[in-house]
């Protein structure tokens, strides 16, 4: 399914058309629903504001940053069920 994996704008044919895989759209604009910010008002993580780009994010940090706690807040509002990983859900631990 690479039309869901590589887009480029049409205007980039030229360049890269000899690149197998790759769908060249008009617009590159995500027509999917999509997370754009999270916002976390009150408790320990109170005014943490964090953006999504439209494409690929990655949540890079060093330990005790964040990243998985992070993760576990989204998996969380979005009602996505326990982790694939029994017992490491941080969230459900601390009572939340």
């Amino acid at each position: 399914m690479p039309e869901t994996r590589v887009r480029f704008s049409a205007a980039l044919k030229a360049q890269w058309g000899h690149v197998a895989a790759v769908k060249f759209v008009a617009t590159v604009v995500p027509t999917w629903p999509r997370l754009k910010n999270i916002k976390i008002k009150g408790g320990f993580h109170d005014d943490i504001d964090v953006d999504f780009g439209p494409g690929l994010t990655a949540v890079i940090g060093g330990k005790g940053t964040g990243k998985s706690t992070l993760i576990e807040i989204l998996r969380y509002v979005l009602h996505a069920g326990e982790p694939a990983v029994p017992g490491r859900s941080s969230l459900r631990s601390a009572g939340v």
